[in-house]
């Protein structure tokens, strides 16, 4: 069964985005604690439920702030893996391009195909072909850019 493919550079931004998300809210949870815990805003609460409010949302403050801490740690990681997916990427599509032809996948198909079963045909020649050289690869990655060299080689 193969899964919708994302690609690691929307991983690295979701990643990005994550870290800033978790970061601003814990510090602005931190501000707005620190503020009512010493009576700056005017929110009326006993001491007993100051103390419960400051304990419970500082852990959880404090969480945001390790989990987008550890996000921000994680980018450097995502960027390479960005960059080595996108030189493979690069390197299949071109190798593929430069081997085989619209006609060439075309010249592989029984010519009695219906037209609405061609998509299908072209796709699983397209397949067998990526995958006897990148057998290696996420399936995943590898329908994607069959997707992406279909959508080239046959614009109709």
């Amino acid at each position: 069964m193969s899964h919708i493919y994302i690609s690691k550079d929307n991983k690295k931004e979701d990643l990005k985005s994550t870290a800033y998300s978790f970061l601003l809210v814990s510090i602005a949870g931190f501000i707005f604690l620190g503020l009512f815990l010493t009576g700056v805003l005017p929110i009326q609460a006993s001491s007993y439920t100051k103390i419960m409010l400051g304990v419970i949302l500082g852990i959880m403050f404090l969480i945001f702030f390790a989990i987008g801490i550890r996000s921000f740690l994680q980018i450097k990681k995502a960027r390479e893996e960005a960059e080595e997916e996108q030189e493979a990427y690069t390197e299949i599509t071109g190798w593929f391009k430069k081997n085989y032809s619209a006609s060439d996948i075309d010249a592989r198909i029984e010519s009695e195909t219906e037209p609405e079963q061609l998509y299908f045909n072209r796709y699983e020649i397209m397949s067998e072909l990526l995958t006897e050289k990148c057998d290696d690869r996420e399936e995943a990655f590898l329908d994607y850019i069959i997707e992406q060299l279909y959508g080239e080689l046959f614009p109709d």
